[in-house]
């Protein structure tokens, strides 16, 4: 709002009261020795009587009215009961019934236009004031009634043409009466003097690459400072902008900004009169960020830092709040998809920009490890020694970033290493024929169990005491010779150890041990392995340790 001028015209349309129109007996003069000699005089409410031979209303500006065929004194018409006395009523309520104002072609809806005070109608109950904008542009501006004497206008449209005539019409009730008045307002708009720009650019903007104009030579640049809060472009002589560096949002904003709007001002240089405004916006092509599989709808992506209102469209797998970008229904889950790479729409103005999210998802450890090549069923010697491995257990977890530690629930008898390998600490008791026990496998959250089962059988001769020592080449995945476990008179040998069948071979009759895999010093985490072997005395029912 530039001014607002008040000059006191006619009056199109008359301000008016309303209220019941008393039907009045007038009273006659009181003479001695007639009727009414010794009657009462009525006040406010009081019955006053129908005729002159009762009473009359003597509180001044007040009549004898009749209501429900009762007659009452009351404030005649354009006054209102106040302490006991008929207070006058305004007529009108603006003492000037036009005014004038201008306003800015650059003018926002929700800007405040002008206010409007108008006669305050004291000490009497009222109610809050009604206020309406009447006329063929009343919709364009919208009224509000602040207080008992005060309305304000706003713009609720975009001004799209030089003036508007409105009427602003405003209601009072007191006392039950009801005060209508209005004022004509004329308003003018006015070509804005400031150069208003807006510019788009993405991010990663190489330096020195023209953006965009102000103007063609409209401006005397030599007379001109910049003022820009981040430096981004420089506004050139003949109007022309060019950017002052190479566009990067993670060092004017940060790696969580996806859009960003700043400003640009061009003042005079002597005066600081404000000549050109350039608000820029910077949006990504790409976006990059890490969030963990277990977050939830609302959390947050990145902020659009924008000054200006926008939309996005991605099929609801975003959403916006506030001037965050949040998930939607998209779904993280690490080990179906470690980076979500979706396209996200963003709509400022008449123009659509295409940012590629992508997220990078962060393992949670929110899974429990599991057991494989179940069951464990293991068989072993009554004889065999501490230290001889029985079987081994396996784990995997879905999760990556956890470690896996293994235990075992038979204390003295069987060990567990964290590999899963379990092998005896003490020996079995004598005559033992079986062994139970519980493993277990946590990631530091969950723990799992499984049963293991260790058959025993006894030995019936006692152990020939043989070492047999082979070796293999690093890598070697063909299956070759190691070493020959071979002892006259027997045969049938096989290892006691089932696991041991995953690595190597041996030959029933000849005892020829060979590789099944090839073996990586630098991956394996055993470089020395150590089996029983147990063999059939020929034709006899009994077997041996070798």
């Amino acid at each position: 709002m530039d001014t607002t001028t008040e000059e006191p015209t006619t009056t199109e349309i008359e301000a008016t009261t309303t209220a019941p129109v008393p039907s009045t007996v007038q009273p006659s003069q009181c003479l001695d020795n007639v009727e009414g000699v010794n009657r009462t005089d009525a006040t406010l409410d009081e019955e006053c009587g129908a005729y002159s031979g009762t009473a009359k209303c003597i509180i001044p500006n007040s009549a004898c009215t009749t209501i429900d065929s009762t007659w009452i004194c009351r404030c005649s018409q354009g006054y209102a009961k106040k302490n006991g006395l008929c207070t006058q009523l305004p007529s009108e309520l603006f003492t000037s019934k036009q005014s004038s104002l201008n306003l800015l072609e650059s003018s926002q809806p929700g800007d405040q236009v002008t206010k409007i005070d108008f006669t305050e109608v004291q000490g009497l109950y009222k109610t809050k004031p009604v206020a309406e904008i009447i006329g063929q542009d009343s919709d364009v501006f919208r009224v509000q009634t602040v207080n008992t004497e005060m309305v304000i206008i706003a713009l609720d449209k975009d001004l799209t043409k030089p003036k508007y005539e409105i009427f602003v019409v405003v209601s009072v009730t007191a006392d039950g009466i009801v005060i209508r008045d209005f004022r004509h307002i004329t308003i003018t708009v006015n070509k804005d003097s400031v150069i208003r720009k807006e510019i788009f650019i993405m991010e990663g903007t190489l330096n020195d690459s023209v953006v965009g104009l102000v103007c063609q030579s409209c401006l005397l640049f030599e007379n001109m400072t910049q003022i820009d809060r981040d430096n981004i472009v420089t506004v050139q002589n003949d109007g022309v902008i060019i950017t002052s560096k190479t566009i990067n949002l993670n060092s004017i904003q940060g790696s969580t900004t996806i859009a960003y709007s700043t400003y640009v001002e061009i003042q005079q240089q002597f005066t600081s009169v404000t000549v050109a405004n350039i608000t820029i916006h910077i949006i990504r092509a790409e976006f990059e960020c890490e969030l963990p599989e277990d977050s939830v709808a609302n959390t947050v992506v990145g902020n659009l830092k924008l000054n200006i209102p926008f939309s996005i469209d991605s099929d609801s797998e975003f959403q916006i709040s506030g001037l965050s970008l949040t998930l939607g229904s998209v779904v993280l889950d690490y080990i179906e998809q470690i980076k979500v790479i979706k396209t996200l729409s963003i709509s400022i103005g008449d123009y659509t920009f295409d940012t590629t999210i992508m997220i990078n998802v962060q393992d949670v450890n929110n899974k429990s490890p599991m057991f494989i090549a179940k069951p464990y069923n293991f068989f072993t010697l009554e004889s065999a020694y501490p230290g001889l491995i029985v079987g081994v257990v396996s784990a995997t977890d879905p999760d990556t970033n956890s470690d896996l530690t293994y235990s075992i629930s038979s204390p003295g008898i069987l060990v567990i290493n964290n590999y899963g390998i379990i092998s005896i600490q003490s020996g079995f008791g004598t005559n033992a024929t079986g062994y139970n026990a519980t493993v277990s496998v946590t990631d530091g959250l969950h723990l799992v169990t499984e049963f293991v089962t260790v058959e025993i059988e006894q030995a019936t001769t006692s152990n020939l005491r043989n070492k047999f020592v082979g070796s293999i080449p690093e890598n070697q995945k063909t299956p070759i010779l190691i070493e020959t476990v071979n002892i006259t008179n027997y045969n049938n040998y096989k290892f006691t150890d089932r696991s041991a069948y995953t690595d190597f071979s041996i030959d029933l009759n000849t005892g020829q041990v060979k590789n099944e895999r090839g073996f990586d010093r630098e991956k394996e985490t055993e470089r020395e392995f150590k089996y029983t072997i147990v063999a059939n005395e020929k034709d006899a029912l009994k077997c041996s340790l070798v």
